[in-house]
């Protein structure tokens, strides 16, 4: 482009994503090189950077060939595999399934991703069972529970990040299943997300501050209102366009965020 400092910038990010393309996606070429759901990142760079599906296919199929064996969440996906045991993150078992729906939509591979379809299903079931009253994603996901970011923000309680996740993953799959023929499937997701966006609005929007909380504790706001929170909310489509332009421009005020 024409300026050589983003071209720079272009060309290591390039190179740090090649590095981590081992015989898997890896999160980092040195001290763990380990494939974690981070894959669901690094998949969308390489795509971009060499428009390589091969190896995002890969993955997808390695997280579901060794899915957790507890009996509580038998078959979910695991934060990273292959392993002999079960690291379970709640956000990264639902970033699996956005990642296959974005792995159908840059590899039009059919045929895989309705291989891959009853895995992401099973994942619907099975947090299902850990929800609140309202549907929304609860904070009793067993082993490591949650985990979203490295910044100043409370991940603990029942997370709004959670939860937008979750609805996210009902609009992606619907839209999946439609495109795999599966239309009483993606009815079904799309009136569930519907309502779940409900009731996300009702527990995390807090109309004072004019932000979504982090998270509720025994039905009580946190005090949390990191800049994540509301980003997730964007992302998901919980909000409309004005709300959205107000929530980013609060965000960004630097007069508000911590140093």
């Amino acid at each position: 482009c024409s300026d050589p400092v983003l071209d720079r910038l272009y060309e290591v990010g390039l190179l740090t994503a090649r590095l981590c393309m081992l015989d898997s996606y890896v999160d980092c070429p040195g001290r763990e090189r380990v494939m974690w759901i981070d894959m669901a990142v690094e998949a969308q760079c390489s795509i971009y950077g060499f428009g390589d599906t091969a190896l995002w296919r890969h993955c997808l199929f390695l997280f579901a060939q060794n899915t957790s064996r507890l009996p509580a969440v038998a078959g979910a996906i695991k934060g990273f595999a292959p392993c002999d045991y079960d690291p379970l993150l709640v956000s990264y078992t639902m970033y699996y399934m956005l990642s296959v729906c974005d792995y159908y939509l840059h590899s039009g591979d059919r045929a895989g991703v309705e291989a891959l379809f009853p895995t992401v299903m099973k994942q619907f079931e099975i947090l299902e069972g850990f929800t609140t009253p309202e549907g929304l994603i609860n904070d009793k996901w067993p082993g490591w529970g949650t985990f979203l970011d490295w910044s100043a923000m409370d991940y603990g309680g029942v997370s709004s990040c959670n939860s937008a996740i979750y609805i996210r993953a009902h609009r992606e799959v619907a839209k999946l299943a439609r495109a795999l023929g599966q239309a009483g499937t993606a009815g079904g997701l799309e009136r569930r997300a519907a309502a779940l966006t409900a009731a996300y609005r009702r527990a995390f929007w807090s109309p004072q501050d004019g932000l979504f909380v982090d998270a509720l504790y025994n039905g009580k706001d946190s005090g949390g209102r990191s800049q994540l929170a509301s980003v997730f909310a964007i992302w998901a489509g919980l909000t409309t366009e004005q709300e959205s332009r107000a929530l980013l421009a609060k965000i960004t005020d630097k007069k508000a965020l911590l140093p």
